[in-house]
């Protein structure tokens, strides 16, 4: 089976790309992989994901000026069509004023083999080129929906072209899977489609990439968080101020880009606060062992924002870490679905102060509760969660 995967992003700034690069290779399946190269801190650990999959040829397209015809030549085009109403604009078109990687990944056909069975797009920006691929090689297309993208950001302009572009694009596809049940619903809402073809693969690991150490250890409780950024308005901004004015009772890890001027901010130079740059995944799953508390601290800043469950809670429940997190409906419907134990952090500074004292108070039950919610999260193990997805690989 040879599978082509198209993104705009690239192996690092995309786990679930990774997972599923994994599944083709588990089940004997080679093909390409269609990313971007950005010149920052991701393609380093790009290049050592790739060295996992000998099975799979990876191509990397500039997303900087270094190709300055090409990225010239892309920009005018988005730039352009973006003048033109959504009603005047072919499929194709809307796709280019999207998004220039659009554009940027039909480019790069040249370099494909000259069969694919399968295309799967992951992103937006991924939809229509794979879409084209799929037809060009007649092969079946595939899509995933990390994120509910017509509710990101305020930008109506935006939102109101990669709705358009989901209502084209969707229904062409063999199949969609979706990143949390809310998002999948929104969408059979927003587009009218009941489809046994589009399911849920929530963001889960695979089990083997966790261990879990039989007890924390120190008089502090130690809460981590981990996202690609650490910037403002991801929800963190109440609990830092907390945590620095109570030294002697939590220290808090943070794993990530940190954001000028958000690394200025006071509290962040709190003693008991930690920094850390990002790190490899797998390096990332066995560090989280060594916590308490998880933190999947969400502001609902946007529609996506309420719906949208987290690959960094799925990774706290799998390493048997107790989630500390945001009323949002996408993680309370899935914690409250799988019976799973969380605690809601409060929005308000008094009730903020109850919770942190119970959580302190309860350090020894926290931990001590550790490897029972390790071995409860295994029935999330990717391997199991993504049946649904190798059902579809494998139809004839």
């Amino acid at each position: 089976m040879k599978m082509l995967f198209v993104t705009s992003s690239n192996l690092a700034t995309n786990p679930r790309l990774v997972k599923e690069i994994t599944l083709a290779c588990q089940m004997g399946f080679s093909g390409t992989v269609l990313q971007f190269c950005f010149q920052n801190w991701s393609d380093a650990p790009t290049k050592k994901i790739e060295l996992q999959f000998p099975n799979f040829n990876f191509i990397s397209i500039p997303a900087t000026k270094k190709n300055v015809y090409n990225w010239f030549v892309s920009t005018f085009i988005e730039k352009m069509f973006r003048f033109f109403p959504i009603s005047f604009l072919s499929v194709k078109n809307l796709s280019f004023s999207f998004s220039k990687r659009s554009f940027q990944l039909l480019q790069a056909r040249h370099q494909l083999l000259p069969h694919y069975d399968w295309v799967i797009a992951h992103n937006p920006a991924a939809f229509y080129p794979a879409m084209f691929y799929s037809s060009l090689f007649r092969a079946k297309f595939g899509l995933d929906v990390e994120d509910y993208h017509p509710g990101e950001g305020n930008n109506l302009v935006l939102t109101k072209r990669v709705l358009q572009l989901f209502k084209v694009v969707l229904p062409r596809a063999n199949y969609c899977s979706y990143a949390s049940d809310q998002i999948r619903e929104q969408v059979q809402r927003e587009l009218k489609i009941s489809d046994e073809n589009h399911f849920t693969i929530i963001n889960s690991f695979f089990s083997s990439e966790f261990k879990r150490a039989a007890n924390g250890q120190g008089d502090r409780l130690k809460l981590v968080w981990f996202s690609q950024y650490i910037d403002y308005s991801r929800g963190l901004e109440p609990l830092l101020q907390y945590v620095s004015e109570n030294q002697l009772q939590f220290e808090l890890h943070l794993i990530g880009n940190m954001k000028y001027p958000f690394g200025n901010e006071a509290y962040l130079k709190a003693l008991n606060i930690y920094i850390h740059s990002p790190i490899d995944q797998d390096e990332l799953h066995v560090l989280l062992s060594e916590f308490d508390i998880g933190l999947a601290l969400e502001p609902g800043k946007d529609l996506n924002n309420q719906l949208a469950l987290s690959n960094k809670l799925l990774a706290y429940i799998q390493t048997g870490l107790l989630p500390l997190v945001s009323s949002t409906p996408g993680q309370i419907d899935f914690l409250n679905k799988y019976n799973t134990d969380y605690v809601l952090f409060p929005t308000n500074e008094r009730e903020i102060n109850l919770t942190m004292q119970k959580l302190y108070k309860d350090i020894h039950i926290i931990r001590d509760a550790a490897l029972k919610r390790f071995e409860s999260a295994r029935k999330f193990d990717f391997s199991a969660i993504s049946l649904p997805l190798l059902k579809q690989w494998n139809k004839s």
